[in-house]
């Protein structure tokens, strides 16, 4: 794996080890990241609906990331390696979705591939809009690049469509959870995003009423009860993972990733940071 294919992480020894024994993803909630402006101008309850993972596609090493992300447990902080198309791929019957949610998918085969297992993307819960490795572009539903704009507040606030007399809500969703303030301007950072949204909870309801339900759905402020979402990586991608040091790393911290890397991976490998801080 050329590390100039990849996309970088910076984390703590110990998320690298929960993505190594999970083999997943940690998405966290929009309403939940560091950036407390983070989806301004989005109200509470559409933000908790939002769920993402933060890289960077620069493979410069980025000080204010390992001070932020990797650095503040004293050094035992890592920046990991993954190709974009890290995630696993579920080949799902077109015709099994369509008879669950009740409409159409656009699709040109008989078979969808989704990055979700077919039990969350037709959820008795929450709806999940489509996410598949046929949406790889650049600022795509499931992988964007931040753009930073000092009227981000306001581009969030334009996302958003009401309509008073239908009683129904609408988004534009490639978009959602991709503008921050110009402040975050250091991190260079690219993102995953997920969007679940809460469908009515009445047993008496079969999941294709609840989804007829859903532009009215939207219009009420219900809150997410997930707190993350761990999406499955492919089952051969961390045996190649590139895992580089905290320049603040000592030797048992690099005795430590070892270990995790030849316990869970059949190449993955180590690299010593090119900076020199103490």
């Amino acid at each position: 794996m050329e590390t100039e294919n990849c996309i970088f992480h910076y984390t703590s020894i110990d998320t690298l080890a929960r993505i190594l024994d999970s083999q997943s993803i940690r998405f966290n909630r929009l309403d939940k990241l560091d950036d407390m402006e983070e989806g301004s101008g989005i109200p509470d309850y559409i933000r908790s609906w939002v769920f993402t993972s933060c890289w960077t596609e620069s493979s410069e090493e980025n000080i204010a990331l390992w001070k932020m992300y990797a650095d503040r447990y004293v050094g035992k902080g890592v920046r990991i390696a993954l190709p974009r198309d890290m995630f696993k791929i579920y080949n799902i019957s077109v015709k099994k979705i369509e008879d669950n949610i009740g409409f159409r998918c656009i699709s040109k085969t008989n078979f969808y591939q989704s990055y979700l297992p077919f039990d969350d993307l037709c959820s008795a819960d929450y709806f999940t809009f489509l996410s598949s490795n046929t949406d790889q572009n650049i600022n795509s539903t499931f992988y964007k690049r931040i753009i930073y704009d000092k009227d981000y507040k306001q581009k969030n606030f334009d996302l958003i469509k009401a309509d008073i007399a239908k009683n129904t809500t609408s988004f534009a969703i490639p978009e959602m959870g991709q503008y921050k303030s110009p402040i975050w301007e250091f991190q260079k950072e690219s993102r995953f995003t997920l969007f679940f949204l809460p469908l009515i909870r009445n047993k008496d309801l079969s999941i294709k009423e609840k989804y007829e339900l859903l532009p009215r759905t939207l219009t009420i402020p219900k809150s997410s009860e997930l707190q993350d979402y761990y999406l499955k990586l492919d089952e051969n991608i961390l045996n190649h993972i590139k895992v580089r040091l905290s320049p603040l790393a000592k030797d048992s911290d690099k005795i430590i990733v070892k270990a995790l890397l030849d316990k869970y991976t059949t190449n993955g490998s180590i690299e010593e940071s090119n900076l020199r801080i103490r």
